[in-house]
């Protein structure tokens, strides 16, 4: 009876499925994930409930743990953009609008009852150019533990007393997954953040440091991911590639070969010895 072996060809899209991070979930297991924000899921049901693109949203649920930050206030509110309608690589994003950036009414998310442990945060975000200085990505309910932008230039401010890298010297920003701070305005691009030490954000806030305030975020957020620890290098190099995939970012997060991935480069090789 004649052997059926797979052509090079079929073996070889096998190892590019199973290469390619963004179709598999990431697992972390030097910290523990206590914050997942994800444009495409804004109230955990799998974007069931998301709106029609171009609506402005009131809540957004934190994946983690299934509560949501929110705002009682319709003139303060982000917008949500859908699939194949301008938001980060065309993929679903949450939109804080610049047009507010400049008033008292910066677009905000946020519960003062959602406490968060914190020292690795990435973040998929477009920062926009504005009149605004200092615009606010997190903060607490104490206007404090806040990445944010430098006054008025494209790159993330380096830090005071007051934010979740002290003076500078606390520990480190990437962008696209090296260190550094500076980016361009409206380009997609993985802030990273990683403290020395742990922190704990009380009354979680995105998109502002507090009501009323105008140092308000302008620009797209795709997804934020809080740790509650420093990632191995493993891990960080998996959940970097992961986003750079998903939103078509060029970053330096070197891929992780799986087990599925290096079980298919056996058979691949496998297959190379029986032709010979």
């Amino acid at each position: 009876m004649k052997k059926t072996v797979p052509t090079l060809t079929a073996v070889a899209a096998t190892l590019v499925m199973l290469a390619d991070p963004a179709s598999a979930s990431v697992t972390v297991t030097s910290a523990n994930l206590t914050a997942y924000f994800n444009a495409a899921d804004l109230h955990n049901d799998s974007g069931a409930t998301n709106p029609a693109s171009g609506t402005d949203i009131s809540s957004w649920t934190n994946l983690s743990t299934g509560t949501s930050l929110a705002n009682g206030d319709p003139t303060i509110w982000p917008t949500y953009i859908s699939v194949g309608n301008g938001g980060i690589n065309n993929l679903d994003s949450v939109r804080f609008n610049p047009t507010n950036s400049g008033s008292a009414n910066a677009d905000l998310l946020f519960n003062n009852s959602m406490s968060v442990s914190a020292r690795t945060v990435f973040a998929v975000v477009t920062m926009v150019n504005n009149s605004e200085n200092y615009s606010t990505l997190l903060a607490n309910s104490s206007n404090s533990l806040t990445i944010r932008q430098n006054a008025s230039n494209a790159e993330y401010y380096v830090g005071n007393t007051a934010d979740f890298i002290k003076d500078g010297t606390d520990g480190t920003f990437y962008i696209n997954g090296t260190a550094g701070r500076s980016t361009s305005f409206g380009t997609a691009h993985i802030i990273e953040v990683v403290s020395n030490t742990a922190e704990t954000y009380t009354g979680l806030r995105i998109g502002s440091n507090e009501a009323g305030n105008q140092r308000g975020w302008s620009g797209d957020i795709a997804e934020i991911l809080i740790y509650d620890d420093a990632l191995s290098a493993s891990d960080r190099n998996q959940v970097g590639n992961y986003l750079a995939t998903k939103y078509g970012i060029t970053a330096a997060y070197v891929p992780e070969p799986s087990s599925a991935l290096l079980s298919a480069l056996g058979v691949f090789a496998f297959v190379l010895r029986r032709r010979r």
